[in-house]
């Protein structure tokens, strides 16, 4: 028998205004989601501050919203909040 997958109600929030913050502060604030986020900082070619555009369960939810920095001189970084979810740990 053949899986199908049936995608859930969409989760896509788009954020308007928001503050520019630290990477880590807004993966802290946003767990288990899927966010995409405008670069406003970077120190060693590593994004640090940047503003929150919109978060989902899925990524799959967030192409739209990339669509837009695409070609342009802006940058925008695709990110997973902190996990809350466990960890498997294997006994060897």
């Amino acid at each position: 028998m053949a899986m199908v997958f049936v995608p859930g109600p969409p989760t896509l929030k788009v954020i308007e205004g928001a503050p520019e913050q630290l990477i880590s502060e807004i993966e802290e604030q946003n767990p288990d989601l899927w966010l995409a986020i405008e670069i406003t900082e970077e120190v060693d070619d590593e994004p640090t501050k940047g503003r929150l555009l919109a978060t989902a369960a899925t990524d799959e939810e967030l192409i739209e919203i990339l669509r837009p920095y695409v070609d342009t001189d802006r940058k925008c970084a695709l990110l997973y909040g902190v996990s809350t979810k466990p960890t498997l740990d294997y006994i060897l």
